[in-house]
Formats: C-alpha cells, sequence, structure tokens
C-alpha cells in the first residue's frame, strides 16, 4: 500500500478514485499524566518520552485502520493523507485520512 501527503503519486497514473477512508483511535490521558507533562513543560524540558510515545503508538494504530479500511474497498494507494488530532477532557483522539485509490505504473516518456 502506497501512502502520500501529496494529491498524486508521482510515477503512477490514478486510475479510480474509491473515496475517503479513514483510521481513529482514543487515548485517555490521566490527571496525573497531564500534571506531570505541565511540570516538565515549565521546568523547560521539551520532551516527553511517555506520552509521546503514546501519541506515535496511537498514529501508527490509526494509520493501520485506515489502510485496513483501505484494503477492505480494494485500493493500491492512498493519496492526500492527513493526519489531526484533538484533546479535550483527558481524551486525546487521533484521525488519519486520505483518499483510496487505484493506479498503473505510468511508462517514461520516449
Amino acid at each position: 500500500m502506497i501512502l502520500t501527503t501529496t494529491p498524486l503519486l508521482q510515477g503512477y497514473s490514478i486510475n479510480e478514485y474509491l473515496g475517503l477512508v479513514s483510521g481513529e483511535t482514543v487515548l485517555r490521558v490521566t490527571l496525573n499524566e497531564a500534571f506531570s507533562a505541565i511540570g516538565q513543560a515549565l521546568s523547560g524540558q521539551r520532551r516527553f518520552g511517555h506520552l509521546e510515545e503514546a501519541m506515535r503508538s496511537a498514529r501508527q494504530e490509526a494509520t493501520a485502520l485506515m489502510i485496513e479500511h483501505a484494503r477492505k474497498i480494494g485500493a493500491e494507494g492512498i493519496v492526500g493523507v492527513h493526519i489531526d488530532s484533538e484533546v479535550f477532557e483527558g481524551v486525546f483522539a487521533m484521525t488519519v485520512y486520505g483518499t483510496a485509490v487505484r493506479f498503473e505504473t505510468t511508462p517514461p516518456p520516449e
């Protein structure tokens, strides 16, 4: 499965647009984790290991779910991939979405 943030696939000709595909994950952030991150930020720390790892894991899971959705409808690739995240009331939501496509290799110019 080819993924790209661009609307086109260089070297390929898109034959069919199959529609929007997405994957979503939700993480719960405890009050203790939130206060810990705030404290670390206020003390000048720029990296938050466990929260960064949780976000990375959420992004990977959401991407895998999007790819699974695309495969179910016969896609060979996903173009225009976007990643959105939102935090509300102790919950972190990650959404990955794009347009599922079928394509063929474009022959080089003669």
